[in-house]
Order: structure tokens, then sequence, then C-alpha cells
């Protein structure tokens, strides 16, 4: 632009420059065939149609390939790095591959037995498995698999008639505790000699005050006699049947570790849809319950520490380690109310079943009364540690239960 006069009058006069057309206009057209960058795992390419470009000419506004919840395709904003001319050979799709190699009714073998292909998850990083049917599961249940743990083809197991729980007949009273059905006893080759046990086998169990402990078969019993049909409970109803539930297997104990429990369990645990406080009355249960003179005598005591939690140099990868255990004195208690634990002398109570169960315990416990003073929680309950075999304990801060400490007998 510039300036003139003439006659008194300022005259303005506007230069027009010819624009240059952008590299990226004339790059990519409506309509035109690209390949855009995945921005999700697994990485690689995938073949779009070119929208429009925005005016900056810095993005490519792409109709994206369709998948099932966009059939049609979404649209999404790509850098000029992000987009590549489309040059006839597609880079090949995960998703697409996983699809042709594993189309729906084919047979396959999974971990654990064979089953039939429902579908192939959007990602294209699973496989979504009917497997073969069983007691709990007549039709069969459906899982998602790993790519890698599914192979092609398999023999399918024969058919097995589906076996239905015998629920007892009889309308359930209120106290669904009472009329337990008794199962009996269970059976076990255990040693002579329990210390000769081999590291995973366990040793004979008496019977309990509440009964005898529980085998995985007593378990399942329990949950089609208590429990029956889960889709018929509601709350508050269903959480009163769990709670008893657990109560029953805390005052029973079990005869088999949890994490080492038969697939015919955790199917049960499933089909049942059993809350925490039963699988967790499971887990802390191991062998018949404590009686309240199990806790006399003297304990060596130890800390475990918690977990550390390390920041890597890789983002969004941290290491996490474990603190190494170390030993925290003794604990001695008697058999008349009173415990000496590091220097420190008092009484103690029993304690109460609700606090025994917020760690999912049966049997008797103790509170050590005034046990640390300076931390958060003074008062420490006293538990059978059931987790492992031999005579130990347990011992929490009865308020929070955070810090623990563990004792094996002197």
């Amino acid at each position: 632009m510039h300036l003139s006069k003439k006659i008194g009058v300022w005259t303005f006069a506007l230069l027009t420059l010819p624009l240059s057309a952008s590299p990226a206009f004339a790059q990519y057209q409506a309509g035109q065939k690209v390949e855009y960058k995945v921005r999700s795992w697994p990485p690689g390419w995938k073949l779009g149609t070119v929208e429009y470009m925005t005016p900056s000419g810095k993005q490519v506004i792409v109709r994206e390939k369709p998948d099932e919840y966009n059939p049609k395709g979404g649209t999404s904003a790509y850098a000029l790095d992000e987009v590549r001319p489309f040059t006839g050979q597609a880079a090949p799709d995960p998703v697409d591959t996983a699809k042709a190699q594993f189309t729906p009714g084919m047979q396959v073998t999974y971990p654990g037995g064979v089953g039939t292909v429902e579908y192939v998850t959007p990602s294209g990083k699973q496989v979504i498995v009917r497997e073969a049917p069983n007691q709990f599961y007549p039709q069969g249940n459906t899982r998602a698999y790993n790519l890698d743990e599914l192979k092609a083809g398999g023999a399918p197991a024969a058919a097995q008639p589906a076996q239905t729980p015998q629920v007892p007949a009889t309308a359930q009273p209120q106290n669904l505790a009472a009329n337990i059905p008794q199962f009996s006893a269970p059976v076990h080759q255990a040693a002579a000699n329990n210390a000769q046990l081999p590291k995973n086998a366990l040793p004979a169990m008496a019977p309990g005050p509440a009964g005898p402990v529980m085998t995985v078969d007593d378990v399942i019993n329990l949950f089609a006699a208590k429990i029956g049909d889960p889709k018929q409970l509601s709350w508050p109803q269903n959480e009163q049947v769990y709670a008893e539930v657990a109560k029953i297997i805390r005052d029973r104990g079990v005869d088999f570790r949890f994490d080492s429990a038969p697939q015919k369990l955790i199917d049960a645990v499933n089909h049942y849809q059993v809350f925490s406080n039963v699988t967790g009355a499971i887990r802390q249960n191991l062998g018949p319950p404590a009686k309240k003179d199990y806790f006399k005598g003297a304990w060596d005591m130890s800390q475990i520490g918690g977990e550390t939690r390390v920041r890597q140099f890789q983002p969004g990868y941290d290491l996490v380690t474990s603190e190494h255990g170390a030993k925290a004195g003794d604990l001695v208690i008697d058999g008349n109310g009173h415990y000496s634990w590091n220097g420190i002398s008092g009484p103690y109570r029993d304690a109460t079943p609700e606090e025994m169960a917020q760690s999912d315990k049966g049997g008797a416990g103790i509170v050590l009364l005034d046990a640390k003073m300076g931390q958060r929680s003074k008062n420490w309950i006293v538990f059978k540690h059931s987790m492992t075999n031999g005579e130990n304990i347990e011992v929490a801060d009865l308020e929070y239960r955070t810090r623990r400490e563990y004792g094996g007998r002197r």
C-alpha cells in the first residue's frame, strides 16, 4: 500500500500481491486416501480419507477407518507429520490381523480347555472365548484371553451333564446361620510327624468348637445352601447372607489355602458372586480357629516393611520393592490377663467378634492395652496368623490395621 497526494486530497491505493498456495493444501485434497498414525497401542498406520484441510494448513481432518464404535468412521484432526499419502499398500492393521486369525465360531485351545471364539475386542489385543461348560456354567463361561494364550483348533471335551448342587428343600429360617448342614470331617493323609510334611502339604486338623474344618466341597455346598441363586438376592438381603456365610467360614476354618485352591472353587466364587468378606474369610482362616489359651507363651517378633516405590528414568514405569524383615524383640503373654512387650507391660482383654471380623478372622483374639505409646493407635490386637503352617501370631494396631508385626512361638 502507498499514499499519494493529489489536489490536497489523500488518495489510498492498495497494492495486492499474489498469495502462494500452501504445500499442505496442494498435498491433501478432499476424498484423497491417506494413512494416519494410530495414537493408541499397538502403534501403526491405518487407512482413511481426507475430509478437508484446516484454514491454517497445519492439520488434516481425516475420516478414520470404521470400527465397532463408529460404523461410519470418526473424524479427527492430524498434524502433517501424522499423515502420509496412501501408496497403494496399506500397513497391516493389527485388529484386522487378529480378526482374520480368530473368526467367530472357530474352535480354539485356551489354557485349561477347548472353547469357541465369540469375537475379537476392538483393540485387537484380546479374544473373547466361550469356554467349555461346567457345573456352574452349563452354557460355558465367556472370558478374555490374550492372543498368545490361544491356539487354533483342538478337540472339544466330551460334554458333561450339568451338576446342580443339592439345595435343602426346606424354607430358609430367619437365622441363616442356624440349621447349617453338618458336613463330614475332612479326611487327611498327613504324615505322623507334621514337621516332615512337604512344603505345601497341610497337617491333620482337629475339629474346632463350631464344627469340623471345612473342605473345598464343604465351602461350595455352603454357597449352594445359603446363597442359592445370587440373582435373586438384592440389597440389603445379599449383605446379610454373605456376612453370615463369611461368619460360618471364620468359625469353622478351612483345610486348604485359597491361593492354591482348585478351579472348581474359583468357579463357585464367580458363580455365587460372593463378596470380598467371604473370600477374605477363606484366605485368613487356615485350620481350626484359635482358642484364647493359644496366645499364652513367649513369641519372637519381627517386622516387615511396606512397599518402596522408586521412580525410574522411563516415564510411566516405577520400580516397586519390598523392605526386608527385621527382628522386633519379643512378646510374652501370660494366662492371667497381662503381657510384656519390649519393656512395656500392661493388661489385655478379649477381642470382640466385630474386631476380629475387621481382619476376616475367626476364633479368639486379645487386645493389648496401651501397648504402643506415641503411636496413632496405642491398643494392638493379636490373632492367630493362619496363612502358614506352624504356630504364629499377627499383631496389628487396633484402630487402623495398617501397621503389623508377626510372631513365632519360641
